[in-house]
């Protein structure tokens, strides 16, 4: 059927030989042929898609983590402070700084640690000390004469500064 221009249905002659345009239908699957018989095939079950999904998503994790953890390898030193938690000012102060390896627990020798004191509006360094055999700095370490009060200790190692 073919609507005409005047909008009336026209009715034209069935055509003798009627092709399913593009479709080849087989009774069964062409012999010989690498083309999967898919006329039994079944979309995949949505239990079963989102199973895959939520696989997919934790392998992507694991594999970010593990890229994260080897670009931010932690330092090899693993440096320890004893002492008191407050200083007088203009005195020395009674600190023991320990330097070891922190996968074997072993003292590092000749580490070198930088001591700095920060306050809410300066920042006084309180020299550069090295480490002996046992991997300990026992030294008095002088603190200037700092209006009174909170400061942080920051200790640093030149040798495995992050920039």
């Amino acid at each position: 059927m073919i609507v005409g221009d005047n909008g009336k249905l026209q009715i034209t002659k069935k055509p003798e030989v009627f092709v399913e345009q593009n479709y080849i239908h087989h009774l069964s699957p062409i012999p010989n042929s690498k083309v999967p018989d898919t006329r039994n095939a079944r979309p995949l079950n949505p239990i079963m898609r989102l199973t895959v999904g939520v696989i997919l998503m934790f392998v992507l994790a694991v594999a970010a983590y593990s890229i994260y953890v080897a670009e931010h390898e932690p330092d090899p030193q693993e440096t320890v402070v004893l002492g008191q938690t407050k200083l007088a000012a203009g005195s020395p102060a009674a600190l023991r700084i320990l330097v070891r390896n922190c996968v074997s627990g072993k003292p590092v020798n000749g580490a070198v640690v930088e001591l700095s004191l920060r306050g809410k509006d300066l920042t006084v360094k309180l020299g550069a000390f090295h480490t002996d055999v046992a991997g300990s700095i026992a030294a008095p370490i002088a603190i200037p004469d700092l209006p009174p009060g909170p400061y942080e200790l920051i200790l640093r190692h030149p040798d495995f500064a992050r920039n």
